[in-house]
């Protein structure tokens, strides 16, 4: 993040923020930049409204749009009814929220989202995300550093991997999936019983993985395929079929050489 706003130079190769290089250019990148740390910035003793406006005067919006520009932004975040209360008390999640109504009302072309969800309760996590994703709706472009997978998955369209400085997956999830773990799908079937036998037609193996449940893996039409011939042989014994497909905190883990924790699994 700080190579993309030009606060440091690379040591080797180039960066370009919509054509534009940050070392040599960094007034104009960081015009259409926004940035939100992981600790809030706000006075706490404002409230979100004065924060808000101040934030806009400060990046140079029009004084005739100002207040327009602050009211869509906490409607935006879901804000209007707290815009009159101080700062200091919101919670973690409210106060992220502002942050993002900020970033709303500044307009940039580049987001940058330095562990946007820290600390903060599921609730609230969703809500952030839901935030981001409107902000990608918009045709803003985000850039997240975040040590929940989960949320990498669900909120990039390019997943950077990155083990003690040095890239190690770069791609689309789906991509780093298929390149890193193959069709490594699996089927999780529960049984009420042992089976007497399995359906002759079955052409995969199958592992017991508990005591009622079975796994097979394999290409995901196989596994359909599978599926639906146990259910017409073993009828009422069938409990349950789960499809799983692999996880990128699969992916990573294989990428940085610590599989222990998918062998044992």
């Amino acid at each position: 993040m700080k190579l993309l706003t030009g606060l440091l130079r690379p040591d080797a190769g180039a960066v370009r923020v919509f054509g534009l290089d940050p070392s040599t250019a960094p007034r104009q990148v960081r015009a259409f930049s926004g940035y939100v740390m992981q600790d809030t910035t706000h006075d706490k003793y404002l409230t979100a409204e004065q924060n808000l406006t101040m934030h806009a005067e400060l990046f140079g919006v029009p004084k005739a749009h100002v207040k327009m520009r602050v009211r869509d932004a906490l409607a935006w975040a879901g804000l209007t009814d707290a815009a009159r209360r101080p700062v200091a008390s919101y919670p973690g999640g409210m106060q992220r929220r502002l942050d993002l109504a900020a970033l709303k009302l500044q307009r940039p072309r580049l987001a940058l989202l330095d562990e946007p969800t820290l600390g903060l309760d599921v609730q609230a996590r969703r809500q952030v995300w839901e935030l981001v994703k409107a902000l990608k709706a918009d045709g803003t472009t985000v850039i997240v550093t975040t040590h929940y997978i989960e949320e990498a998955e669900r909120l990039c369209d390019r997943i950077a991997m990155i083990q003690r400085g040095r890239l190690v997956g770069f791609d689309t999830p789906d991509a780093l999936r298929r390149r890193v773990l193959g069709e490594r799908h699996r089927l999780e079937v529960e049984l009420g019983e042992e089976p007497p036998s399995w359906p002759p037609e079955l052409t995969l193996r199958s592992e017991k993985a508990g005591e009622r449940t079975w796994t097979f893996e394999g290409q995901p039409a196989d596994l359909f395929h599978i599926a639906a011939l146990l259910h017409r042989h073993l009828g009422p014994r069938v409990l349950s079929t789960r499809y799983v497909q692999p996880t990128l905190e699969e992916v990573f883990l294989h990428l940085t050489g610590d599989t222990s924790w998918i062998e044992t699994s």
